[in-house]
């Protein structure tokens, strides 16, 4: 083998090729959960009265007796899909006896598993499209996120032991 020929193989052809990540919601955790400056900031200790809140607003809506597709339009914002992934985020348990007669069925019938899948597909997008550096006010503007996810977000934060099997 030549010089050239040793050269030109180090500078193009024997580098290895990186292949593309695959996102698979199975694998993550609330340690993936990234939360705008403003969220992540929040006090601790007001986060049950504000999970208390959005399932008292969630169930005044009566989303629980809505078909599965007038739960498919955006009504919630940013700031209050955030404040509930913080809530996941510090392993927090929301302990409600009747999360079966608030929560539409569509999050109550799945596996722990699939809602788990569901939870942090909705976590990963997050990630993804809400700016980080983002104000409160800003946030709540951002209106894009569906009372179904919000079912999901909910029916998982009741719940006690998350992990899922393998």
């Amino acid at each position: 083998m030549s010089l050239i020929s040793a050269v030109k193989n180090k500078v193009f052809g024997s580098a290895p090729r990186l292949k593309k990540r695959r996102f698979d919601p199975e694998k993550m955790s609330v340690e993936d959960i990234e939360l705008p400056t403003v969220i992540k900031n929040m006090d601790s200790e007001k986060l049950p009265q504000m999970i208390q809140n959005e399932f008292s607003t969630y169930k005044s809506l009566g989303y629980v007796d809505l078909p599965l597709d007038q739960l498919k339009f955006p009504e919630y914002h940013s700031y209050q899909v955030g404040v509930v992934l913080k809530y996941l985020k510090e392993d927090k348990v929301y302990f409600t006896p009747d999360a079966d007669s608030i929560i539409s069925s569509a999050a109550t019938s799945l596996s722990k598993r699939n809602l788990h899948i569901k939870v942090f597909d909705l976590v990963y997008r997050y990630n993804e499209i809400v700016d980080k550096t983002m104000l409160k006010e800003e946030l709540e503007k951002d209106t894009k996120w569906t009372p179904l996810e919000i079912s999901y977000l909910l029916r998982y934060a009741t719940l006690e032991n998350r992990a899922i099997t393998r």
